[in-house]
């Protein structure tokens, strides 16, 4: 029967007609494109020479594949989506992998409607929030069950709120080159296939089986290579020194915490000159010093005496200005390399891999992830109803994670929080050495401890923290399944 709107074009180009009411269509043919392109949904696409010839008939086959979606089921089985009963959308591995993002979570963003993924932290490796469909609790958890040829995996982020740090999900643990596609199943249906544990729906991942269609041995490489450099920057004053109510002050030697505020007196009126600094042991208000490790020496610098006849700086003459940004984060990089081997027979198949993903982040210290992993999987199809398959995954993951949000040791919040005229790069680890000439170790300098008088300065010093303060992590994860398919009846 005459196929109507059917799409034909010369091959190579996107000149070309549609067939009529009766199937009929009329095309110019060149000398160098003589070769059409016919195709119509639910149909075999057909090529064909029409070289010399002035008339062409065109038979189109049925391709089943296309009229019948085939989604994945919760026992992994590959089913027509009609007959799944449950709301779902299929994203394909490859679309994971051309989003450029080194994890598999942070790759699912924006593939699905209601699928919402949010980042926990900056961090390399860092988990995400998972969401479908909305909140659907205010206190329990609302995070979907994550099924994976067929092993439930946990996408838990420990550290994920406040303060602390965050750790990656184990989900990130997967090579996004290994995934074949992954179905996202929404709503109260998912129930039904996984239990009472997919009410906030489910997400199938199914991973690569190798193909021996064409009995073939099938070798990919993959290589990315990508830069980061931070988006945007919070815009900081840089016009009022520390202290307040236009003075500067700082409390060092009222109680040797440093004065917490930032509307001191204005630092481009200040003369420019060196500081002047308490640093003889015969002055009465000597308090002592900080010795860095690099051995330089740094005293407390005189505060103003709130007299509106005196200089409202007091001994602070310096009129330079630091920028906790530069002191804290440079570019990150990744590196991401993954290489594959797949082939078989008819009823045989096989797909190996191995991958490694090398990612920096921003800060300029000890925040960076690493994850190594192997996988092979194979089937083998003894007849008509009877088929094995098995699965062997490996990963090592190691990272380090630094300190994040509103805690007292978030290097984000101790950067922020500092004075435009402190530096924070000024040996900010060391002794404090009081008048009493004792040295007191593992102290550091920050803006409300200026001379490390106080143990705890209440906002460490950011640099600090990235470098003393490691929160390593080293997993290695064996993931192993075997499968037995026997369907001996197809209507089953």
């Amino acid at each position: 029967y005459p196929l109507a709107g059917a799409n034909i074009v010369l091959k190579g180009t996107t000149t070309g007609t549609v067939s009529d009411t009766n199937g009929e269509f009329s095309i110019n043919l060149y000398d160098s494109l003589e070769t059409i392109v016919v195709s119509f949904v639910g149909f075999t696409t057909e090529t064909i020479d029409c070289a010399g010839r002035s008339i062409v008939d065109v038979a189109m086959r049925v391709d089943p594949t296309q009229l019948a979606e085939i989604v994945i089921t919760a026992l992994g089985l590959e089913k027509e989506r009609d007959k799944v009963g449950s709301s779902t959308v299929r994203i394909a591995g490859e679309s994971v992998v051309k989003s450029g993002e080194p994890t598999l979570i942070n790759g699912l963003s924006g593939k699905s409607s209601g699928l919402l993924i949010s980042r926990t932290s900056g961090d390399p490796g860092s988990g995400s929030y998972i969401q479908i469909r909305g909140q659907g609790s205010i206190s329990a958890s609302v995070q979907p069950l994550i099924v994976v040829d067929g092993v439930p995996v946990y996408n838990s982020n420990i550290g994920s709120y406040g303060g602390g740090v965050v750790q990656q999900s184990r989900l990130n643990d997967l090579n996004p080159h290994d995934i074949e596609s992954i179905e996202v199943v929404k709503g109260a249906s998912a129930s039904a296939l996984w239990g009472t544990r997919a009410g906030n729906g489910v997400i199938v991942i199914k991973t690569k089986k190798g193909s021996g269609l064409a009995n073939k041995l099938s070798v990919s490489y993959s290589g990315t290579y990508g830069v980061d450099r931070i988006l945007a920057r919070h815009p900081l004053q840089r016009t009022w020194g520390q202290g307040i109510s236009g003075y500067y002050y700082t409390g060092v030697f009222s109680n040797g915490a440093g004065w917490p505020y930032s509307y001191g007196d204005k630092i481009a009126n200040r003369s420019g000159e060196d500081d002047i600094v308490v640093s003889d042991p015969n002055d009465p208000d000597y308090i002592g010093y900080f010795l860095t490790s690099q051995g330089k020496k740094v005293y407390p610098i005189v505060e103003t005496t709130f007299d509106p006849n005196a200089p409202p700086n007091g001994g602070k003459n310096s009129v330079a200005t630091f920028d906790p940004y530069e002191a804290l984060f440079d570019g990150g990089h990744t590196l991401d390399q993954s290489l594959s081997i797949s082939g078989g027979s008819r009823d045989n198949s096989y797909y190996f891999s191995i991958a490694d993903l090398n990612q920096e982040g921003l800060a300029k210290a000890n925040s960076n992830y690493r994850r190594t992993s192997v996988r092979i999987n194979s089937n083998r199809q003894f007849n008509d109803w009877i088929g094995i398959g098995s699965t062997l995954f490996f990963s090592k993951i190691t990272s380090d994670r630094l300190q994040m949000g509103n805690n007292l040791s978030g290097i984000f919040l101790g950067g922020l929080r500092t004075s435009p005229d402190w530096d924070n790069e000024k040996g900010y680890e060391g002794y404090y050495v009081p008048p009493s000439g004792s040295f007191n170790p593992n102290h550091q300098l920050s803006y409300r401890n200026q001379i490390g008088m106080a143990l705890n300065p209440g906002y460490d010093n950011p640099l600090w923290t990235m470098y003393n303060i490691k929160n390593e992590s080293d997993v290695n994860r064996f993931i192993r399944t075997a499968q037995l398919d026997v369907n001996p009846l197809q209507w089953l």
